[in-house]
């Protein structure tokens, strides 16, 4: 996979983290790479089935997404609004 030089490429909901470490096999600079769950224990998971906590963390590559929560959160109150 090929992105242009200032872009990121987001996983939403990626779990363990399958897809985005394929990404970097296939040679994309983890510095694009970004993922988000908004169960942190996926992510933690992740790192003991895959063995790069060190790696990952360091780069601040996976991270619990509170944007889930703040997504939901945005729906009720417009609801309430509305």
């Amino acid at each position: 996979m090929k992105l242009s030089i200032d872009a990121t490429l987001i996983d939403f909901a990626c779990c363990f983290g399958h897809d985005i470490r394929l990404w970097i096999s296939d040679g994309v600079p983890i510095q694009q790479l970004r993922g988000y769950d908004i169960d942190s224990r996926f992510i933690e998971q992740g790192y003991q089935l895959f063995r790069d906590e060190k790696l990952m963390k360091d780069n601040h590559f996976f991270q619990s997404a509170l944007i889930f929560l703040m997504i939901n959160f945005w729906k009720k109150f417009n609801q309430l609004i509305m």
